[in-house]
């Protein structure tokens, strides 16, 4: 994460109004599971957000965003980024078994089931097992991943052995 993050803040130090490559920094920062980390996430996102609402990027912006709060066990804020996400993009299929994953964490689970069946009627290949293998790739901070799947196990999506 170190490196991604470094070669991310050169880019952004030598184009500072390309957007998009702000928007990147989500996947790294959200990685390290780190509450700084989370929290420059969250300024960096707040900024983009309220300067560029209409920007393409916005749908990972909001994803990222809702990942952050995920990690950070702010889930009621982490549900909200995720329905705007899915709303934005009700294809997104990363977004909507991350917001299955949010409802199971909020002990929704009688909704949770409906957004992986939205999420596996746009991307048959992105099972909870899968999405589980993904955030295993993602993060090897334990934590992270255990925050990004615990609601999939939670809703009965997952098996414990994941």
């Amino acid at each position: 994460y170190g490196t991604a993050i470094a070669i991310l803040r050169r880019a952004v130090k030598l184009v500072p109004y390309d957007l998009g490559t702000w928007g990147y920094f989500g996947w790294p920062l959200v990685a390290t599971g780190a509450p700084e980390s989370l929290e420059e996430l969250h300024q960096i996102l707040d900024r983009l957000l309220s300067t560029s609402p209409q920007h393409p990027g916005r749908v990972y912006w909001l994803f990222h965003r809702s990942v952050a709060f995920v990690c950070a066990d702010e889930c009621e804020r982490a549900l909200e980024a995720a329905r705007g996400c899915t709303i934005d993009q009700p294809q997104f299929s990363l977004g909507l078994m991350h917001l299955a994953n949010a409802l199971g964490r909020l002990g929704r689970t009688a909704e949770a089931p409906a957004a992986a069946e939205q999420c596996l009627a746009s991307n048959p290949l992105m099972t909870p097992a899968y999405y589980a293998q993904l955030m295993a790739v993602l993060s090897d901070q334990r934590g992270v991943v255990e925050r990004r799947t615990q609601g999939l196990r939670t809703a009965g999506l997952l098996g414990n052995g994941g």
